[in-house]
């Protein structure tokens, strides 16, 4: 209840400063960090991020940014087993993640932000290419976990028109371990979900302020 009381007393405060919102929407880059010695298992992609925003004008040139992203982490796998060979499995983590962030007005119209972002998996679809087949294969939804991690960025605004450049660093691997029989400390196997360690994204969004 106290937490409660707080949220709505924030927002209520919030509601006394000048805001703006809008929506933004462009590609992005994922760069996958591999663990140690598994690098070249892992290619960069790109994909695609859209959502709204609300920016409140907190003093002078300071500014509180809220964000709703729907945002895809895509990167390839390459791997090899005892079944299909050789098999490359393109992954699409598709997130709806909330970013919190605040920017400041230091020249003209060119903002910078620094914030943070989280949110829950809202559909994870793998493509597998191997040899002899290339299909869609079957996900355990269950096993992705949340997003979260730093964002960090420049913005620039012409009229009602934004264009964002932004970097994302998700810390953490989007696959679950515990939701396998099998831990990677035990076994030797070449999952990628014991491969995967952080991810890095860069985004190029275009916007426009109602």
């Amino acid at each position: 209840m106290k937490k409660l009381f707080i949220f709505l007393l924030l927002i209520t405060h919030l509601n006394t400063f000048a805001f703006t919102g809008g929506v933004k929407g462009g590609i992005n880059y994922t760069i996958p960090q591999a663990k140690n010695g598994y690098e070249e298992h892992f290619s960069n992609d790109y994909g695609y991020t859209f959502g709204g925003f609300l920016s409140f004008n907190l003093i002078d040139k300071l500014f509180l940014n809220t964000e709703l992203m729907l945002n895809s982490w895509q990167f390839e796998f390459n791997g090899e087993d005892d079944y299909t060979g050789n098999y490359t499995d393109s992954s699409n983590y598709l997130n709806t993640e909330i970013i919190i962030s605040l920017s400041y007005n230091f020249i003209d119209e060119f903002y910078l932000y620094l914030g943070g972002f989280t949110g829950f998996p809202t559909k994870y679809k793998r493509h597998i290419t191997t040899e002899n087949s290339d299909y869609y294969a079957n996900t355990n939804f269950d096993i992705v976990v949340f997003p979260y991690g730093l964002i960090t960025g420049i913005s620039y605004k012409y009229n009602n028109l934004l264009f964002d450049f932004r970097y994302l660093f998700n810390m953490n691997s989007f696959l679950s371990k515990g939701e396998f029989e099998t831990s990677c400390e035990d076994s030797e196997n070449n999952e990628k979900r014991c491969q995967m360690n952080y991810f890095h994204q860069f985004q190029l969004l275009v916007g426009y302020e109602f």
